[in-house]
This record gives structure tokens, sequence and C-alpha cells, in this order.
């Protein structure tokens, strides 16, 4: 039984998925995800391959796992742009401005989206359609909502969005 209290064990946990992130993302500035191995990620993360199994359950997890962190974060904040009154066209403009602010400050984060969108790792090549098929998904239900857009189809909506 330990004797570390439930607060700081959650702590020591939450630290050690981002080092393994962390560290994984360092290594995938150099490699794909698919020839990454969790023994380099261990070991760059300073942590033992067992600790890795308590965070993720291969390779392919941790790389879903950096798509949530990458993408997953957006969501809300495009959300709130598209919502504000105003204009539609100044609120795109926001919205890409932000989404471009937003890669300029996790560079590492958008490289590795880039590569693996195309990548030979199923699970995160899913991970990363869905994710972008969210995003068109809320464009669209904004675009959808401007009195301009009256008439148009959902799938129309939807190219526009995405």
């Amino acid at each position: 039984m330990s004797h570390t209290p439930a607060g700081i064990r959650q702590t020591q946990k939450l630290r050690t998925r981002q080092a393994l992130l962390e560290a994984a993302l360092a290594l995938l500035e150099h490699q794909s995800l698919s020839s990454l191995g969790l023994r380099e990620v261990t070991r760059a993360a300073g942590v033992t391959p067992t600790a890795f199994y308590r965070h993720f359950e291969d390779t392919a997890a941790l790389g879903v796992a950096l798509v949530e962190e990458t993408l997953g974060s957006l969501h809300g904040l495009i959300a709130a742009v598209l919502m504000e009154t105003g204009d539609s066209e100044e609120r795109l403009d926001r919205s890409v401005a932000l989404i471009a602010r937003h890669v300029g400050a996790q560079p590492a984060h958008f490289r590795f989206i880039a590569r693996e969108q195309h990548g030979g790792v199923g699970p995160v090549r899913a991970a990363i359609a869905a994710q972008l098929r969210r995003f068109a998904e809320e464009v669209a239900c904004a675009l959808g909502q401007e009195p301009g857009a009256a008439g148009w189809s959902e799938e129309d909506l939807l190219m526009l969005g995405g």
C-alpha cells in the first residue's frame, strides 16, 4: 500500500504522462510515429518502460493523445470566435488568425499532425481525420446560421467549413 496522498500521486501521474508526451514530440521531430519505439520515449522521458503502459496502451495511443492535445484545445477557442456577433467575414478572419497563432506557438505539434495525417499509424490518421471533420462541422454550423447561407445544402456548408 502506498503512503503517498492521492493528490500527490495524481500530480505525479500527470507529470509523467506529460513527460512522455513531450519526449515523444521531441523524438518525432526526427522520425515518424511508426518508427518510434516506446523504450526510446521512456529513456528520453526518464521513466521506466513499465511506466509507459500506465498511461498509454501502445505508441498509437500515445500518438492519438498528441493529436488530442494539439487539435482538441482549438475547438473551444474557434467556437467562441464563431459564436461572436458581428460581420461573418471578420469572425472568419479572427478564426484564421487564432489558428495561425496556435500553430506558431506549437510548431512541433503541428509538424507532427502534418506528417502523421498520411502516416503509417491508422488510429492516429483516424484521430486527425475526426478532429478535422469536427472543425469542418463546427464552421459549417456557424456558416449555416448566416443569412447569406439560406438554402445552402449541408454538403456545401461542410465543403466551405473544411
